[in-house]
């Protein structure tokens, strides 16, 4: 048995939404690994096997969320991805308003690390207004 006491009604409207959404997911006895491929650029390698971005066999030192934006544009070249959607799926939290400079910060950190002129990035493009993504033209290495 698990007794639960709450401070106020608000404490308690957020276990019950915590809860739902617990009931909402759908437990698995066995987790598949997926596999996902190295995406290569230029001279760039990202690796999510190993959570590595390399340039000319350099190893560039990229935090978690860097890396996870960089390998969710470049593997889909083109697609303008919104700040709402980076932000979920980055964070794990609900988008609002003032958190684009969360976002807008984080793509400053990536820029910072592939981009030659991060004031006239070649790899990850503003879309105005909306979001990101990562430029087409830009296609993998074979």
């Amino acid at each position: 048995m698990l007794v639960i006491s709450f401070k106020d009604n608000k404490d308690e409207k957020v276990f019950h939404e915590v809860v739902n959404l617990l009931e909402q997911y759908e437990f698995q006895p066995t987790k598949r690994i997926k596999y996902q491929p190295v995406l290569t650029f230029d001279d760039f390698v990202v690796d999510p096997q190993e959570l590595s971005v390399k340039k000319d066999g350099r190893l560039l030192d990229f935090k978690y969320r860097e890396f996870s934006l960089l390998y969710l544009l470049a593997s889909h070249k083109g697609m303008v991805f919104k700040y709402e959607y980076l932000y979920e799926l980055l964070w794990g939290d609900h988008y609002i308003q003032e958190t684009n400079s969360s976002i807008t910060s984080l793509v400053s950190g990536v820029r910072s690390k592939i981009e030659k002129d991060t004031k006239h990035p070649r790899y990850i493009m503003t879309v105005r207004g909306i979001g990101y993504r990562f430029n087409a033209s830009y296609s993998e290495r074979t």
